[in-house]
């Protein structure tokens, strides 16, 4: 299947035999995200109100995108309230994503744009941060940004990277592709083909010998905005 437009291209590469197949959950084990956590981000300090979700109860939550995370190793979320007094409220969302791997893929799903600094990378817009770190997937908010600035949110991203465990390395399939033509930030590492079909694509490449198998149900999907990729697949 092949629709190109606006002269650029879309590409899934779907690597078999490089990754395996499915969902990565090889973890070390699960730490006790609660205990994860400062009880103090500059001014503000931990509230008494740690509320946890797994993979079922996730929709309790996350209404209608539980399945994004679930498409990936996700095993649970810890979502934290940090007050001072006369500011508004920080929301911290800490998932455990299993992996590296599915921690950066999370990340990598919906950002549009990227920053070093803070954990394997971070992205802020407006009154949310969100970044990735290890198995980690973390986003900040503020709850009234009427008091409270956005400056305020990378530092305190910042003291919760320093509590978490590193290094922050992204996945060997997002390495492979060459960097000539690449255009930043558009990479997306994701599993399932349900994650693909989300996408906007405009070219998509697929092992035919692989779906009719049955195999494409579970898979290790990459997909990258690169404008110079046939040229680099038919050079393989």
């Amino acid at each position: 299947m092949k629709l190109i437009a606006s002269g650029q291209v879309f590409v899934a590469i779907l690597l078999f035999g490089l990754s395996g197949c499915g969902v990565d959950d090889s973890s070390e084990g699960s730490a006790d995200l609660t205990s994860l956590l400062p009880t103090q981000l500059g001014e503000w300090n931990l509230q008494d109100s740690t509320i946890t979700y797994d993979r079922e109860s996730i929709f309790d939550y996350i209404d209608g995108a539980g399945e994004v995370y679930r498409s990936y190793a996700f095993s649970e979320v810890a979502v934290f309230r940090y007050a001072a007094p006369g500011r508004s409220d920080i929301l911290v969302e800490l998932f455990d994503m299993g992996n590296p791997n599915d921690a950066y893929g999370v990340f990598s799903y919906a950002r549009e744009q990227e920053e070093p600094g803070i954990g394997g990378g971070y992205e802020h817009k407006g009154d949310v941060l969100c970044f990735w770190q290890n198995r980690y997937y973390i986003c900040l908010a503020i709850d009234d940004p009427t008091q409270a600035s956005e400056d305020d949110l990378p530092a305190l991203a910042r003291v919760i990277s320093q509590h978490l465990p590193t290094p922050s390395v992204r996945p060997d399939l997002v390495e492979m592709l060459p960097p000539d033509g690449l255009v930043q930030r558009s990479e997306r590492f994701f599993h399932l083909h349900q994650s693909l079909e989300r996408q906007m694509l405009r070219v998509v490449f697929i092992d035919d010998a692989a779906v009719d198998a049955g195999r494409f149900q579970e898979i290790d999907d990459l997909l990258a905005h690169h404008s110079r990729v046939t040229q680099f697949l038919n050079s393989k």
